[in-house]
């Protein structure tokens, strides 16, 4: 409860900061010691499952309190859509829904054919995850909130954007011009397949051998910077020469700028032509020898700086893959409620949350829009809701010793491990180093009896 508690600080200049937990501020300084303590573990982990629970204040500001119905072993007690908002029941929810487009694109992509229901349903989700993309970013604001996977809905969502437009277009265009129209819009249906893939890995992250791969993935893409910063300005200097020297030269290339680009790009992938250097072009030989340097530059000094930057960043995530997850975790669950909705509505049914009742907010009062969101909410996600609230009661009736799949972490994960003994005396497992040194050896009971006497 402590690292969740929100307070606020003043500022050099005067103004009052927003609430700000412990748990937040170490994850903007990314401040893995912290993160992966087994304090913040806790604290994170209760999050995940709801044992902590978000409310707002009047001022339209969140905190936590703890869920007052977590013993309660009635069905109905737990059938509640505000248990949608539980980062690990959305999270399941979402991956379900997840497979399901997936599935449907695999469908779609299958042949060219005439509009029908899978398509319909393929838009409709696919806006659903477009706004849901472009309302977290407006949410979180700010350049800080853009990071690799932000690069890549952002992709994907333009691709299925022009994708539909062109799709649209040839319902309006007619004869040869509306196949063509359509053709465009499966070819760049199809491109988008490669990241609507690779977006598996995120939405697959809360598990440990995908988080850990995950975060891999992300340090050498951080680490690459560096290399494809050099490739760029190598690349730029070597294309500024052979355009200096087609213009020099008599002979003159044909689309010199696509082929010199065509150049350079196949040579860092391996595939080096040497053929359009030769002496009908680039002032040869002085154009063919810079194509070797080029060649040299790229292949072997640049490259090897690229494998020595991933083997550098794989050690380090490797050698600290408990701490690294347990970070990793902690800034995935909380970005999951730090920017919150308080009626969650799961894409594409967000889509009708925007369009239908979100306007309904400034017509009625605050108790009878409530009531809407709660009687929509319970028929949209009847399903899961049900199945929620049969686990939870189950667990309450269990004493908490019900385990199902999906919706328990593995014994072995990581944001796990040291969650064992009670919160007042926790069991921390033997540090390297530590020399078997404990937090502290005297029991919580004793310590609170020594004090009343």
């Amino acid at each position: 409860m402590c690292l969740t508690k929100k307070f606020r600080r003043y500022e050099s200049d005067g103004d009052v900061a927003i609430p700000t937990s412990a748990l937040e501020a170490a994850i903007d300084q990314n401040c893995v010691p912290v993160l992966a303590s087994i304090e913040a573990r806790r604290a994170t982990q209760a999050i995940w499952d709801g044992s902590l629970v978000q409310r707002y204040s009047p001022q339209g500001y969140t905190y936590f309190v703890p869920y007052d119905r977590k013993e309660d072993g009635a069905f109905l007690s737990h059938f509640h859509p505000s248990r949608l908002g539980v980062p690990k029941y959305s999270y399941i929810t979402n991956i379900i829904l997840w497979i399901f487009f997936l599935a449907i694109f695999t469908v779609q992509t299958r042949t060219l054919k005439e509009f029908d229901l899978f398509e319909g349903i393929l838009w409709v989700m696919a806006a659903g995850y477009l706004f849901e993309d472009a309302t977290r970013v407006f949410k979180m604001g700010g350049v800080g909130a853009i990071e690799f996977w932000t690069i890549i809905d952002a992709f994907t969502d333009g691709l299925l954007l022009v994708s539909f437009c062109f799709r649209v277009a040839s319902f309006v265009a007619h004869g040869k011009r509306a196949e063509s129209y359509e053709l465009r819009a499966f070819q760049f249906l199809a491109c988008v397949a490669p990241l609507i893939w690779v977006q598996l890995l995120k939405v697959f992250d809360g598990f440990v051998y995908f988080g850990t791969l995950t975060v891999i993935i992300l340090r050498m893409f951080k680490e690459s910077a560096i290399f494809f910063t050099l490739l760029a300005l190598v690349m730029v200097g070597f294309g500024h020469a052979f355009l200096a020297l087609d213009a020099a030269d008599e002979s003159r290339v044909d689309n010199v700028v696509v082929k010199i680009v065509d150049l350079l790009t196949q040579s860092v992938l391996g595939g080096a032509d040497f053929d359009l250097t030769s002496e009908d072009a680039f002032g040869y030989p002085y154009g063919h020898i810079l194509y070797y340097a080029y060649c040299f530059v790229t292949a072997v000094i640049l490259l090897n700086i690229l494998i020595a930057f991933f083997g550098t960043a794989y050690s380090d995530v490797v050698d600290s893959a408990d701490e690294v997850y347990a970070a990793f975790f902690c800034q995935k669950v909380v970005s999951m409620v730090r920017a919150p909705d308080q009626f969650v509505y799961l894409p594409p049914f967000n889509l009708l949350e925007a369009f239908v009742i979100a306007p309904l907010e400034w017509v009625v009062s605050h108790e009878t829009y409530a009531r809407i969101n709660h009687s929509v909410q319970s028929v949209l996600f009847a399903a899961p809701l049900m199945w929620i609230a049969f686990y939870e009661s189950r667990k309450a009736r269990n004493g908490g010793s019900i385990r199902l799949p999906l919706l328990e972490n593995d014994a072995n994960d990581p944001a796990r491990e040291m969650l064992d003994g009670t919160d007042e005396d926790p069991i921390v497992p033997e540090m390297e180093g530590s020399g078997g040194l404990q937090i502290s050896r005297t029991k919580f009971e004793d310590i609170v009896s020594m004090i009343q006497t």
